[in-house]
């Protein structure tokens, strides 16, 4: 039973990891495509260059985040 339980348990987990893929996309292509219209928008400004190392930083840390985890399900 206990056994069930622990499976159970790293099913839903990885439901829940999916699900976090699944908005960790939707989250990068919005991103994206505000942050490149902000570029078009403004070609010589210095902030959209900070938002854009800013962003690729957070992703960076999230990717490692995600890998680390399926690792901990697999």
């Amino acid at each position: 039973l206990s056994g069930f339980s622990v499976f159970r348990f790293k099913e839903s987990l990885f439901c829940s990891v999916e699900i976090m893929y699944l908005c960790g996309i939707f989250v990068f292509l919005s991103c994206t495509i505000c942050l490149l219209f902000l570029n078009c928008l403004f070609r010589s400004a210095r902030i959209v260059y900070i938002l854009l190392y800013c962003y690729y930083f957070l992703l960076g840390i999230l990717l490692l985040v995600f890998l680390f985890v399926s690792r901990l399900l697999s």
